[in-house]
């Protein structure tokens, strides 16, 4: 593995274009001495506006020409309709479809490339990570995040789970070759793959494991964040690194006084999240953030962060109790 090169991969809608562009950037700026690629996906009626940033390292990938959003609900559907949730889970079919866009990529990507890291198109890089040591995926994890269900259907997809662990929702994930043969041979345990291509498993998978998992309705009910990250905690059977990112409220674009304040307390990256706002993104991102409200944010996170990181240490190292899986430590 060529340590000097990464592959990001993205899935985009156009509202995102301006976090994007911003990203991409950072990551040419940070990562000056690598050589970068980006895969950009993005639905076939918007590629148009994504075509005007497109370069030789930014590829630009229609969705239809992995898998159309209508083939996805007829597969997705073929499932949920023996769920007592059908009709809820509709409204959210567009969310589940993109990460079986992001997976589908990865495991053909990889069958031909040794790394993959696919990172949300509303989050900015702050700080350099090294995402990759001795050709295996750094283990990150946070202390932000911990939904019960996500882990409710991986577990009904692996039948077991670490007896320890921490969220991997850090809104990118990293993964080689050889991590994802394993993921590959792990899902093709609980449902096999045969002669699909992996367009039409890996819907399949998402929607059996939602099924087969969860009798209520909670939204969200699979994460591909998760998958890999338990995937590869069970492949590899190390500890994780905790991480610290911004994923809050901000109104504003930040200023290179906030980043530098965020890069010096190691913050690696922030979160633009489109379902904060009533403001389209492109606006928000027009405007300064307000330095006060900047830094309430700051604090509430802080606070939080290190009061769950005690709790985090706790759990791992002194309380005898953490064989119980699933188990919050902090909700």
């Amino acid at each position: 593995m060529n340590e000097k090169f990464l592959n990001i991969c993205q899935v985009s809608l156009s509202r995102d274009l301006p976090i994007l562009k911003k990203n991409i950037s950072q990551f040419q700026n940070i990562y000056k001495d690598y050589l970068l690629n980006f895969y950009i996906i993005c639905p076939k009626k918007q590629k148009s506006a994504f075509d005007k940033i497109a370069k030789k390292n930014i590829k630009i990938i229609s969705e239809e020409s992995i898998l159309s959003l209508s083939k996805f609900k007829k597969i997705f559907n073929k499932y949920m309709r023996q769920a007592g949730f059908y009709k809820k889970i509709q409204k959210r079919i567009s969310w589940y479809y993109q990460q079986s866009l992001k997976l589908t990529f990865a495991f053909s990507f990889l069958k031909k490339n040794n790394y993959i890291i696919i990172w949300d198109s509303d989050t900015v890089l702050v700080k350099k990570i090294n995402f990759f040591f001795k050709k295996k995926s750094i283990l990150y994890c946070n202390v932000n995040e911990f939904f019960k269900g996500y882990y409710y259907t991986i577990l009904k997809i692996f039948n077991y789970l670490p007896i320890y662990f921490l969220s991997s929702l850090n809104q990118f994930v990293a993964i080689t070759s050889k991590e994802i043969l394993f993921l590959e041979k792990k899902l093709d345990k609980f449902h096999q793959k045969q002669n699909l291509s992996y367009s039409k498993w890996i819907p399949e998978v998402i929607a059996k494991s939602v099924v087969g998992a969860h009798k209520n309705y909670n939204g969200s009910l699979f994460s591909e964040y998760e998958l890999i990250g338990i995937s590869n905690l069970l492949f590899y059977k190390s500890g994780q690194k905790i991480f610290k990112f911004l994923r809050c409220k901000l109104t504003g674009s930040l200023s290179e006084f906030h980043m530098k304040i965020l890069r010096f307390l190691n913050f690696f990256h922030i979160t633009y999240e489109q379902s904060y706002h009533k403001t389209k993104i492109n606006i928000i991102l027009k405007q300064k953030q307000n330095n006060l409200n900047f830094f309430i944010i700051l604090i509430s996170y802080l606070w939080k962060f290190y009061f769950r990181k005690i709790l985090h240490i706790y759990h791992n190292n002194i309380c005898s109790d953490k064989n119980k899986i699933l188990k919050t430590i902090y909700r």
